[in-house]
């Protein structure tokens, strides 16, 4: 088993964001299969971690401080940045379910040229050192295929090993809790067909239909 480094961007506390959740599920499921797993986000809280012993939540700076400890890291968003220049040695799991350079897109006007050049170097600089890349949905999945092919990443030696490239990206649904919730929420039905199926979710950037 390895000792493995997960990487939220984003804070891991009792009432969390997606990135958080979404770092939450993957630290709990690799403790599960018997790895050490380090989860480390800004201003961590304690949490009741489920199903093992083998997860601690650390602070970012203090984790990457040790990150020579660990063979494997987990990393989403603009803190793969912050990994890669660390030099870290092991092998780099991208978390991609998490599409922050096209959510950006929508805000382009209000936010200026800068965020979006900067989201890129982020995610280009991530993808050309990541190992494996993780999607969320089979269809996010071709999207970040063709953005791998993009920038020399999937080859031919690629396709000839693994026809589906799966060793290269592959799919990890979100992370919801396995449990119900505890009361009724007001969720809606979403007609047969109109829900979004490539990146998922509503959010003011797409879906608008759904949120009316």
């Amino acid at each position: 088993m390895n000792r493995v480094l997960v990487l939220s961007p984003e804070p891991v506390r009792p009432r969390m964001a997606g990135m958080g959740i979404r770092a939450l599920r993957i630290a709990e499921h690799l403790g599960k299969a018997g790895h050490d797993v380090v989860l480390a986000s800004p201003s961590p809280e304690e949490l009741p971690l489920r199903g093992s012993g083998r997860v601690v939540v650390s602070e970012t700076r203090e984790a990457l401080g040790q990150a020579d400890e660990f063979q494997i890291a987990v990393v989403s968003g603009h803190a793969g940045r912050d990994l890669v220049a660390s030099r870290f040695p092991g092998a780099i799991v991208a978390d991609l379910y998490d599409p922050f350079v096209v959510e950006n897109l929508s805000y382009a006007e209000a936010l200026g040229p800068n965020v979006f050049l900067n989201d890129r170097r982020a995610l280009f600089g991530l993808l050309e050192r990541a190992d494996f890349v993780l999607a969320a949905t089979e269809e996010q999945r071709l999207f970040w295929l063709g953005l791998l092919l993009g920038r020399g990443r999937l080859t031919p030696a690629d396709i000839e090993r693994d026809a589906e490239a799966r060793r290269l990206c592959d799919v990890a649904p979100f992370g919801v809790d396995e449990a119900p919730p505890s009361s009724a929420w007001p969720f809606h039905e979403v007609p047969a067909g109109e829900a979004d199926v490539l990146f998922g979710g509503v959010y003011d950037w797409y879906d608008a239909g759904l949120v009316l």
